[in-house]
Order: C-alpha cells, then structure tokens, then sequence
C-alpha cells in the first residue's frame, strides 16, 4: 500500500532506525506525522475499521 504505519504513520525504515535517529530527525518526522495519518485515512480508508 503505502510503506506507511496506519497507527502511528511512520516508515518501516524510520520506525527500524529510532533508536538510532538524531533527536531533530525524530521531531522532524514527529511533526509530520499528523497530516501523514489523515492522508492515510484519506486515501486508503480500507485500511481502518470504524
């Protein structure tokens, strides 16, 4: 689908390298987040159950 988390919106790699990831990186991806999850929930809302 999208190589996204549906739960917290993150890459598969990001989420692999966290521990690891330069606390600005992480606030980078971190405020990004939020509008990575509602296009989720925009364009693919198969993916969520209500």
């Amino acid at each position: 689908m999208t190589g996204l988390c549906i739960g917290c919106g993150r890459s598969m790699q990001e989420i692999g390298a966290w521990g690891s990831m330069a606390p600005q990186r992480r606030k980078d991806i971190m405020r990004a987040l939020s509008a990575r999850l509602v296009r989720l929930k925009t364009e693919h809302p198969e993916a969520y159950l209500d």
